[in-house]
């Protein structure tokens, strides 16, 4: 499903250090409309395809701070990936 209107989309991760497979959803308007398990390794990429394929404007990475903090910056110095997509973390 592709949504056209980028001001109400966002990414939100919660980061389970302890689980294989960690779920990406992308909400629209407060409703989740896509959700995926990826494996923790390929989290980077999944959060890098759903912020192109739905125009996200917004990505709320939660769980452990480690695993947040690094997955932030390496979005961050991705030449590649939009970088004025605010990024949040929360624990």
């Amino acid at each position: 499903m592709f949504i056209e209107e980028p001001a109400n989309n966002r990414i939100v991760v919660t980061i389970h250090p302890f689980m294989l497979y960690q779920k990406v959803c992308v909400y629209h308007n407060g409703n989740c409309t896509y959700t995926e398990e990826v494996p923790l390794l390929k989290i980077e990429d999944t959060i890098r395809k759903l912020s192109q394929e739905y125009l996200v404007s917004e990505i709320d990475l939660a769980g452990a701070k480690s695993f947040t903090k690094k997955i932030k910056t390496n979005l961050s110095d991705c030449t590649q990936f939009n970088t004025s997509i605010p990024i949040n973390i929360y624990e």
